[in-house]
């Protein structure tokens, strides 16, 4: 044999090796079954610490057997993996690549750093993440599932605002965020599927939204956040305006406003008491001074027709003519009553 002919067939026989090779570590027939494997196994690489989940690495063709892990048509539909201390982190990149999950829940756990974006998880329905330590914003990616029912993060440690596009999840009817550290205001839900709704014990300030929704809500979904106000928690809010709903009324003038006011309407006319008053008052005074003077003059004529009498009495021939001539001091007298009498019926009318 050539050495030409021995390195064909060495090439050859090291071909057929190779497909030997290669049959024997074909993929498995539903290639997805381990993607879902990979997504479980890499959560637990970044979330279980203490190596508490038992996902093995060599289980993965029957990774649907394995603890809180439902699968429906070979995909992972249900993950509910609660109170398993677990203490690392939610990575993305790990159950977010999960598209078929309907449910996820890591409830009870000591889960801590922000939560991923899950937008990927477009089919999921129900999500369980309260009671952990996650810190960081609600992502505003949470808006974009569309079937989303049921939503709690309660007793975390999430900052920053609500999103106000949580109002677009028309489908909500559980909604918990209490006992976080969230700021802003309330948004305006509206969804009439909500039934179920607390953001209590949170840093929450403003004026809570009036919604049909949100007015089914007792005081106490709100309870905990000092900052907040309006008709539903029954405080007023500090802008002064009423919430609720009466008409609006205006609010009385201050003290200075109002002595200007009686004194506008004193120049206006409104108030005439006053000058009335002063005309009656010099009217009576009028009237009272003529009266004592009749009376005084009254008093001297009797005085003097009485000494006249006892005169003539006397002299018994003597008769008294009050004329000017005999005296002019009374005629001026009776003149002036006589005056004073007209002038009283002027005054009068």
């Amino acid at each position: 044999m050539t050495t030409t002919e021995f390195l064909h067939s060495a090439l050859l026989f090291l071909s057929l090796c190779t497909s030997a090779t290669a049959a024997t570590t074909t993929t498995p027939s539903n290639p997805l079954l381990p993607h879902d494997a990979s997504a479980l196994l890499s959560f637990k690489s970044k979330a279980d610490l203490t190596n508490t989940l038992p996902f093995n690495p060599n289980t993965t063709l029957t990774f649907c057997q394995w603890p809180g892990i439902r699968c429906a048509n070979g995909r992972a539909v249900r993950v509910v993996l609660e109170s398993l201390s677990l203490t690392g982190v939610f990575a993305p990149n790990t159950l977010t690549r999960l598209d078929q999950l309907r449910v996820l829940s890591l409830r009870l756990n000591s889960l801590n750093g922000p939560l991923p974006d899950l937008s990927p998880l477009s089919n999921l329905k129900s999500l369980f993440l309260d009671h952990n330590s996650f810190t960081g914003n609600i992502p505003n990616s949470i808006s974009t599932l569309h079937r989303l029912l049921t939503l709690d993060l309660s007793y975390n440690n999430l900052t920053g605002p609500i999103p106000d596009s949580v109002t677009n999840l028309d489908r909500l009817y559980y909604l918990r965020l209490d006992s976080n550290r969230l700021n802003g205001s309330v948004p305006p839900l509206n969804q009439s599927t909500l039934k179920i709704f607390n953001v209590s014990k949170n840093g929450l300030t403003g004026a809570v939204p009036v919604t049909p929704t949100l007015l089914r809500f007792t005081t106490s979904s709100f309870s905990w956040n000092p900052g907040l106000c309006g008709k539903i928690v029954d405080r007023e809010c500090s802008s002064g305006v009423p919430f609720f709903g009466g008409p609006d009324t205006a609010p009385p003038p201050p003290p200075a406003a109002a002595a200007g006011i009686g004194q506008n309407e004193q120049l206006q006319g409104v108030e005439l008491t006053r000058p009335s008053q002063k005309k009656h008052w010099r009217k009576t005074g009028v009237i009272v001074g003529f009266s004592s003077g009749v009376f005084v003059l009254v008093a001297v004529i009797l005085c003097f027709a009485f000494g006249v009498r006892k005169q003539r009495g006397k002299k018994g021939k003597n008769v008294f003519m009050p004329t000017e001539a005999a005296d002019p001091a009374a005629a001026a007298a009776v003149r002036r009553m006589e005056e004073d009498h007209e002038l009283e019926e002027k005054v009068v009318q």
